[in-house]
């Protein structure tokens, strides 16, 4: 039913959940030092970090800043 209210019409608005908002949110690459993360003159630091410290997503040598610049 929902398909074919696009056919007659303009569709029902449906709501985002947060999973699609955060997916549609621009992105830019930071690195993550030893002290966080550094966004908009704010530092943002969580134990949580801590293995990506030292860690390559990008194929680039662990512990390079190549390799800590993550999305």
């Amino acid at each position: 039913m929902y398909t074919e209210l696009f056919s007659v019409g303009p569709g029902v608005p449906v709501p985002f959940g947060v999973e699609e908002y955060l997916a549609l949110l621009p992105t830019e690459r930071r690195m993550i030092g030893r002290a966080g993360i550094d966004l908009h003159n704010r530092r943002y630091d969580s134990p949580d970090l801590e293995d990506l410290r030292s860690r390559s997503l990008t194929g680039a040598e662990p512990g390079s800043a190549r390799a800590r610049k993550f999305p």
